[in-house]
């Protein structure tokens, strides 16, 4: 243990000694125990870099439920330590909650470098005042919620950290059919007909195997789910269309879980699906 603690404290190296370009899309996910039940909120934010000033949005969507939020804030980044300050609340669309209220918070933290992993992390608790939103009234008041911390990640070596997910597609046009648009947990709007997809194993391999289906078709049979993944080029029909994943184990672990990235010329949109042996899981995307 000591060992391992001695490679962490070389490995993980303040962002400021390597001075990383902070701009791009950042990804999360908490977890929080709430009358004895379990909430995890996944989490994507748009972070946009000039100097040392941050701007940018974040998407918020409770694991499991339609339920989300779209923030926007702005920030400072200076010797290796963040702050995100909320300017406004973009979006608030709850609709299977018992909850009562929402908390919107100003966060502060480090910028951490881990070689070994590829990855940016943003290390991050909340300060000062929060602001508190009334899902009933639909009123705002100021207050303290109870204390949170969150971590943000994305690839130290990456310029493909691009999405639009956070965008509310009531506000898409002519212009932009090229962008994704998110719907639901598992469900996106495209514009274009040809997409590359990848599946593969965002977390640790373990030895899991599935078939991938396009409409009900098999497009990759016996398919061993790994970090570097598979990459494949699809046509789209006008309309729905079904991608399936269909376990044909559990791994070492389960269930058999696996990512798939869905690539236009411009975007990228990660989901991630399970499911036990024998089962599927699916991801529809609709073609405009």
């Amino acid at each position: 243990m000591k060992q391992i603690s001695f490679l962490l404290l070389h490995i993980l190296v303040p962002l400021f000694l390597s001075g990383q370009d902070l701009n791009g899309r950042w990804t999360g996910r908490d977890s929080h125990e709430l009358n004895g039940r379990m909430f995890t909120f996944n989490k994507e934010t748009i972070i946009k870099q000039d100097g040392n000033k941050l701007s940018g949005k974040t998407l918020v969507v409770e694991e499991g439920t339609k339920n989300h939020f779209v923030i926007q804030f702005s920030g400072t980044v200076k010797n290796g330590k963040v702050k995100l300050i909320l300017d406004k609340v973009l979006k608030v669309d709850y609709p299977q909650t018992t909850w009562s209220i929402l908390c919107f918070r100003n966060f502060k933290g480090e910028l951490i470098v881990d070689e070994i992993k590829n990855m940016l992390i943003l290390d991050l608790k909340n300060y000062g005042t929060d602001l508190i939103y009334d899902l009933k009234s639909k009123t705002y008041s100021e207050g303290i919620c109870h204390p949170t911390f969150t971590k943000l990640t994305k690839k130290y070596r990456d310029n493909e950290n691009q999405s639009l997910i956070v965008e509310d597609s009531s506000k898409q046009t002519n212009a932009n059919k090229s962008q994704i648009i998110l719907i639901d947990k598992k469900e996106i709007k495209l514009f274009t007909k040809s997409v590359k997809i990848k599946v593969w194993d965002r977390f640790e391999e373990d030895a899991d195997i599935i078939n991938l289906y396009l409409n009900g078709k098999i497009i990759f049979p016996n398919l061993k789910v790994t970090k570097k993944g598979e990459l494949l080029e699809i046509e789209l029909i006008p309309g729905i269309n079904i991608i399936e994943v269909e376990a044909l184990n559990e791994g070492n672990v389960s269930p058999n879980t696996s990512s798939v990235s869905i690539f236009t010329d411009i975007q990228q949109y990660d989901i991630s699906l399970s499911a036990k042996k024998g089962e599927r899981d699916s991801l529809k995307i609709i073609l405009d």
